[in-house]
C-alpha cells in the first residue's frame, strides 16, 4: 500500500507525516514521537490522547486509524 501524507499538530508541533492508510495512530505515536508510557493504570499497549478534530473529545490511540487524525490536533499524556 502506499503511504500519504497526513498534517497535524502533535503536542503543540505542526508536523507533516507519510504514513500507511491501515496504521493506528499509537504506532505513529511511538515511531514518530517516542510517545510509550502508560498512565494512571492504563495497559502499556494503550495511550491516551485527546484529539481536536473537529470536536474535542478523547481517543485510545490504539484504537483510532491514523488517517482519521490528519488535519487535527493531538495532545498525549506527555504533552499535557
Amino acid at each position: 500500500m502506499a503511504k500519504e501524507k497526513i498534517q497535524c499538530e502533535v503536542n503543540g508541533q505542526q508536523v507533516t507525516l507519510e504514513v500507511e492508510p491501515d496504521e493506528l495512530l499509537i504506532d505513529v505515536l511511538r515511531d514518530h514521537f517516542g510517545v510509550k508510557r502508560d498512565q494512571g493504570g492504563m495497559p502499556s499497549w494503550g495511550v491516551w490522547c485527546l484529539l481536536r478534530h473537529p470536536e474535542r473529545r478523547v481517543v485510545t490511540s490504539c484504537l483510532l486509524p491514523v488517517m482519521k487524525a490528519d488535519g487535527g490536533k493531538i495532545t498525549t499524556v506527555e504533552g499535557a
